[in-house]
C-alpha cells in the first residue's frame, strides 16, 4: 500500500502539516520527529505560538533540553485545532538545518575567513554612514524576534528611519 493524495494531485497549503494529526493510527509522522522519540518519553509544555501574531495555542514536546515536536492545542476562539506549518516545523531549525558556512549572493557558499571579510566591510560601511542616511524595513514574513533584534540594532546605531510593510497578498488576507 502507498499513502498518496487524492487523484495524485499535490496538496499545497500553509496548513498541510496538519494532515499528520488527522491520521488515526500514526502512519503519518513528521520527518524530523519520526523514530527519534516515543510519546511517553516527552515532557509536554503548553504554550502560545510566537511565529505569528495570531497566538495559536500549541504544545511543545521536549526530551531533555531538545525540542522534539510542536503540536496544536484546542482553542476554538483562536486556532481551533490547527497550526501553521511554520509553527509546526520551526523547531527543526533549533537542531538541524543550521548554516555551517557563510553564504553570499555572488556565490553558493564561502569560507569563514572570506565571510568575516564581508562582515568587516559591512561594519566599516555602517560606521562611516550617518544614522540619518540609514533605514530599516521589515516585511510580513519576519518573526517578532527578528523584528525586535533589528529594532535594537537600529536603536543602538541611532537610526530613526524604521518601517514595516506587508505585501498586497498579505493585506488582502487580513482586510
Amino acid at each position: 500500500m502507498e499513502i498518496t493524495t487524492y487523484l495524485e494531485k499535490a496538496f499545497a497549503s500553509e496548513l498541510s502539516g496538519n494532515v499528520v494529526d488527522l491520521c488515526p493510527v500514526g502512519a503519518l509522522t513528521s520527518k524530523p520527529y519520526a523514530f527519534n522519540a516515543r510519546p511517553w518519553e516527552l515532557k509536554k509544555t503548553e504554550s502560545v505560538d510566537v511565529m505569528d501574531a495570531q497566538g495559536c495555542n500549541i504544545r511543545v514536546d521536549t526530551r531533555g533540553p531538545q525540542v522534539m515536536r510542536v503540536l496544536p492545542r484546542l482553542n476554538e476562539e483562536v486556532n481551533e485545532e490547527w497550526i501553521s506549518d511554520k509553527a509546526r516545523h520551526a523547531c527543526d531549525g533549533l537542531a538541524r538545518q543550521r548554516l555551517d558556512r557563510p553564504y553570499l549572493r555572488v556565490a553558493a557558499s564561502s569560507s569563514w575567513p572570506h565571510g568575516r571579510k564581508r562582515f568587516a566591510a559591512i561594519a566599516a560601511k555602517v560606521k562611516a554612514t550617518a544614522p540619518q542616511k540609514m533605514a530599516a524595513i521589515v516585511g510580513d514574513l519576519a518573526a517578532a524576534e527578528e523584528i525586535k533584534a533589528l529594532k535594537d540594532l537600529m536603536t543602538a546605531l541611532k537610526v530613526k528611519n524604521l518601517d514595516c510593510r506587508q505585501t498586497r497578498q498579505a493585506q488582502a488576507q487580513f482586510f
